[in-house]
């Protein structure tokens, strides 16, 4: 069915004339359908490879980079600051070890000097305690006791000097280099070592030649 021009009225199919209006009806032209055609082949050719100029022989360009395209304003990458990253933290250094050779060399070398004022004061009440056995009668042993206490004295500051230097001089070799700490109790231990060998060389001098006769 086709609707006429004038009036839209419905037509029939065939029909030359509208029956409602009289207005004569154009026939329908008759399409033709035609399958399409294949399209023409397209022949490739190839370039043939041009020769390079005597200029760009010498100079050849140099490769082209990529470029980056920069970050734009409104990119949230373009206003944040940069994050360092984080370093761990160094490994703790364990401390050198204590040597204990520097605190024997310190307590070896005050020592003596403990000794001889515990031995001298024990060494004047035993000569006071000889005087008064001679003035009393009895002379035989009355200085055995204050020579004893005197030797005695002697013998251990005497060995407490020598194990002070041993102690020291071993401390001083621990320590050389930062390998053990302690150090400073080596140097001191050494040095109150030498004072107590001339104090006990000069007490041994003075003893014998102040009790020459009891000794004789």
């Amino acid at each position: 069915m086709v609707n006429c021009i004038a009036c839209a009225s419905p037509v029939r199919e065939g029909a030359r004339f509208c029956t409602r209006c009289g207005t004569a009806v154009a026939p329908r032209p008759e399409v033709e359908f035609v399958e399409d055609a294949p399209a023409p082949a397209v022949l490739e050719v190839a370039a043939a490879p041009r020769e390079p100029s005597s200029a760009e022989s010498v100079n050849p360009a140099p490769p082209m980079s990529p470029v980056r395209p920069a970050p734009s304003a409104a990119s949230p990458a373009a206003h944040e600051p940069a994050i360092p990253a984080r370093i761990p933290p160094p490994a703790p250094v364990a401390a050198a070890p204590f040597s204990r050779a520097a605190v024997g060399a310190l307590l070896a070398g005050v020592a003596p000097l403990l000794v001889s004022v515990g031995g001298n004061a024990l060494a004047s009440l035993l000569g006071v305690q000889a005087v008064e056995a001679i003035n009393a009668g009895r002379p035989d042993g009355a200085w055995a006791p204050f020579l004893t206490t005197l030797t005695l004295m002697f013998l251990v500051n005497a060995a407490l000097l020598v194990l002070c230097g041993v102690l020291g001089l071993r401390a001083l070799r621990q320590t050389r280099g930062g390998a053990m700490r302690g150090r400073p109790f080596a140097l001191a231990g050494l040095a109150t070592g030498a004072v107590n060998v001339v104090l006990w060389v000069v007490g041994l001098a003075v003893t014998l030649v102040r009790y020459s006769v009891i000794l004789s």
